[in-house]
């Protein structure tokens, strides 16, 4: 009878031990599955913020583009008066040496 005893008890002790851990792994799991939450969350939100980031270069990407072909204009007026400049001093010299 003490062996059945002893045995009964032994077997309550290993349930109690088994219900611990299946009870710890659950708390483990929901821990776990917020973290995960709200991982995703912040995830969501630097994304978010990543979006609007992109969207700002493109928009000042757009602004810029005109601004970039008057600078082109600019620089090619720029070239062709310092050529339309050097042709005339040019002319200006020979002029002068044939008089």
């Amino acid at each position: 009878m003490r062996a059945i005893s002893a045995m009964v008890f032994l077997a309550l002790c290993a349930l109690l031990v088994i219900i611990y851990q299946a009870i710890q792994q659950e708390l483990n799991i929901r821990n776990l599955k917020t973290r995960i939450a709200v991982s995703g969350e912040q995830v969501k939100l630097k994304e978010d913020g990543i979006v609007a980031a992109k969207t700002k270069v493109e928009e000042m990407n757009k602004k810029l583009n005109p601004l970039i072909t008057q600078r082109d204009q600019l620089k090619k007026q720029k070239d062709d008066l310092k050529k339309g400049n050097t042709d005339s001093e040019k002319e200006l010299g020979t002029c002068q040496t044939e008089k």
